[in-house]
């Protein structure tokens, strides 16, 4: 073991019972969550999420569009 780590130990109670609930939190959110954005927006939680990392990566989102705009050319080329 490196010399800047600790030595693991089992978690106490506490520490348990809040893994074994945020456990059941991370099961049962997305599906009301998923109801509420289809219900509100029409938008599924599957389909919001990867939008919002790509809307967060500028840079993907550039790169996206200049190879839409390459296809674009390609396809239009005599």
């Amino acid at each position: 073991m490196p010399h800047d780590e600790q030595p693991l130990h089992p978690l106490d109670q506490t520490e348990e019972m809040l893994v074994r609930a945020l456990g059941n939190v991370m099961t049962a959110l997305p599906r009301p969550v998923d109801a509420d954005m289809v219900r509100d927006g029409g938008l599924p939680l599957s389909e919001y999420t990867p939008l919002m990392f790509l809307s967060e990566a500028r840079h993907v989102l550039d790169n996206l569009s200049a190879l839409a705009a390459a296809l674009q050319r390609v396809a239009t080329a005599p």
